[in-house]
């Protein structure tokens, strides 16, 4: 059976705070092209939103001269609405292409988080006046070194 060992290591301050520095320049370039993406994907998603509009309405006109050529299959009051389902064959109808959901891509809120994290520790390593940084607070920021 192996035996672990600890390792115990005295970091300068100032080596961490330019390191957390280092990373923090990395993770504002990476938040300025998640912004970018963040701006591209809620113009594809207002796109998406007109698609899905005139998809609904092409749907309708599609669907509406077969209507009376089949039974339903069944009416449902609910509220002050009135939900009635129609089965017609889907080879007797040409329907109109569904529009594609744009992908948001969530790495971005992570980026975010990270950039404030670092921000935080950076901040606060400033305000010491130790010269090296102890265990504990390595362990939580070695993640970004």
């Amino acid at each position: 059976m192996a035996s672990t060992k600890s390792i115990t290591v005295k970091v300068a301050t100032s080596k961490v705070i330019k390191a957390l520095e280092e990373k923090s320049a990395e993770l504002t370039k990476q938040q300025a092209l998640f912004t970018k993406e963040q701006e591209d994907y809620k113009a594809e998603q207002t796109k998406y939103d007109k698609a899905v509009e005139k998809y609904n309405k092409d749907m309708i006109k599609a669907v509406l001269p077969h209507i009376s050529k089949y039974t339903s299959g069944g009416v449902f009051k609910r509220y002050n609405s009135i939900n009635v389902d129609i089965y017609i064959p889907i080879d007797v109808v040409e329907l109109p292409d569904e529009p594609v959901r744009p992908v948001y891509n969530h790495t971005a809120l992570n980026v975010w988080q990270q950039l404030e994290e670092v921000n935080n520790a950076i901040r606060i390593l400033k305000m010491t006046d130790e010269e090296t940084v102890s265990t504990s607070t390595f362990n939580k920021i070695a993640q970004y070194l």
